[in-house]
């Protein structure tokens, strides 16, 4: 059984914003992804739970989980998707 991860954080503006890309219909679904997992790692659920939960594979949420802590969890649609690619 997977064990709970110690919570992601992030401040109540950021957890908003999150939350506003993954509504918004006009949010790449890239980011809207990348926005799910971010928002599950912060509510603590293990890597392998955020995998199911978000419907990407386990590598990916560790590389999203830490692409979010590189770019410092600045949270700009543009600079997020530049920083998680490169």
């Amino acid at each position: 059984m997977p064990k709970k991860s110690s919570p992601l954080p992030i401040t109540s503006a950021q957890r908003q914003t999150l939350e506003t890309w993954i509504r918004a219909h006009n949010t790449p679904q890239s980011i809207a992804i990348r926005a799910k997992i971010i928002l599950l790692a912060a509510d603590g659920l293990s890597n392998v739970k955020i995998a199911q939960e978000a419907n990407v594979t386990r590598p990916t949420v560790i590389f999203g989980v830490n692409a979010s802590w590189m770019v410092g969890l600045k949270l700009s649609p543009q600079f997020y998707l530049v920083a998680v690619i490169r």
